[in-house]
């Protein structure tokens, strides 16, 4: 009965690793640039962005607090470079989505948790960086192009919020070169959202909140899967 104790907690620990290895900020990539396929931006569940003003107070809201984010890039639609001062900079347009949670906090008492959904496009610039140069950390920066309202959802009720991102959020990113040809991106941005309910009128978050690029955790799960599947191999076996 040893065994399959083991096995199992070789399991545990293969998940513990997974997780682990999700929150890391490094991507393997076969191109060196922004965004990589299969990665999105998160923000640590430590940094919610929480929204307090006199215009909430005005519409009965005591805060809106944003958790959970995840900036996921889309097809890139636009891109190329630019020169400034002799250094190239390259630039990329692409199609965003965001997702998340949505505590709404109200005057008189009270909150409801929704789930919050945009779809919109992004730019992002790479300072200093040319096809095929490598290193870094080269200066990125980012910028909302285009976002139609966001909805929040909870039970039937669904509300619209205009959310987007103070200009030139900046950031980061690390390219270094794989011996299998490969690229190892690390990517991450300071952002300063704001929000709004007519597109006019806007709400700067109390604080800035870094955005840190994740990989997919798709491949993480079939190791852990086929280490449940090997456990329960084995267990078979010594019935």
């Amino acid at each position: 009965m040893k065994r399959p104790s083991r096995i199992l907690s070789i399991v545990g620990s293969l998940f513990s690793i997974m997780l682990a290895t999700s929150a890391l900020a490094v991507i393997d990539s076969p191109l060196p640039f922004l965004p990589p396929g299969g990665t999105y931006y998160v923000n640590p569940p430590t940094q919610p962005i929480t929204f307090t003003s006199t215009q909430l107070t005005n519409a009965g809201i005591t805060s809106i607090t944003l958790e959970n984010l995840r900036h996921t890039p889309g097809p890139i639609f636009d891109q190329g470079y630019t020169e400034s001062g002799g250094v190239s900079n390259y630039w990329d347009k692409f199609a965003s989505t965001l997702t998340g949670d949505a505590l709404v906090r109200f005057m008189g008492g009270g909150s409801i948790l929704g789930s919050l959904f945009a779809t919109g496009s992004v730019g992002v610039t790479v300072g200093a960086f040319t096809n095929g140069n490598t290193g870094g950390p080269f200066n990125t920066s980012m910028d909302f192009l285009n976002w139609p309202a966001a909805t929040v959802s909870w039970d039937s009720t669904n509300m619209s919020i205009f959310i987007t991102c103070q200009p030139g959020a900046k950031g980061a990113v690390t390219v270094a070169t794989l011996v299998n040809g490969m690229y190892r991106i690390d990517s991450y941005f300071d952002v300063w959202p704001e929000i709004s309910f007519d597109d006019s009128h806007w709400i700067p978050s109390d604080s800035s909140v870094t955005m840190t690029i994740v990989p997919e955790p798709c491949s993480f799960m079939l190791l852990a899967l086929g280490a449940v599947a090997l456990a329960v191999r084995v267990r078979r076996g010594r019935r």
